[in-house]
């Protein structure tokens, strides 16, 4: 659980969306800069809540996130595969801030909203809109307050 809420607090991905993805979602590219080979991973996705959009949601993962994803499986395996629901995933996060002596209500989104308020902060209102998937500026312009 606790890889899977800091993948959501790094990428955005809404939980219900961490739940379907696999690897084959993950491609990698080698790029050439002052002739060292730099291996480049892009995950792209389509969003459940705006799958009726048809537009895919594409983001940049640098190496650090994908050695904490582990070990790639077969393309078809998926990521989280003990990722049911998330209402059990909700119960597993309470439960770690219980351990962890964390006296807040936390739940899976706001591992999406770390990352959304992250991306704002850093690469500004367009680029958050675009990781977060929304098809609205004004549902982005939330997190910015």
């Amino acid at each position: 659980v606790k890889r899977v809420f800091l993948f959501e607090c790094l990428t955005s991905i809404a939980a219900d969306d961490l739940k379907q993805l696999k690897w084959g979602h993950i491609h990698s590219k080698t790029v050439y800069e002052d002739k060292q080979s730099i291996t480049v991973f892009k995950l792209t996705y389509k969003r459940g809540k705006t799958e009726r959009t048809n537009k895919p949601v594409s983001m940049i993962l640098d190496t650090a996130i994908m050695a904490m994803l582990g070990e790639r499986g077969k393309n078809e395996n998926y990521i989280f595969p003990r990722l049911i629901s998330t209402f059990h995933y909700n119960k597993m996060i309470k439960k770690l801030m219980i351990e962890a002596g964390i006296d807040k209500h936390i739940t899976s989104h706001c591992g999406r909203a770390t990352a959304i308020i992250r991306v704002i902060e850093s690469e500004g209102i367009y680029q958050a809109k675009e990781q977060a998937g929304h098809s609205d500026i004004s549902t982005t312009l939330i997190y910015a307050q």
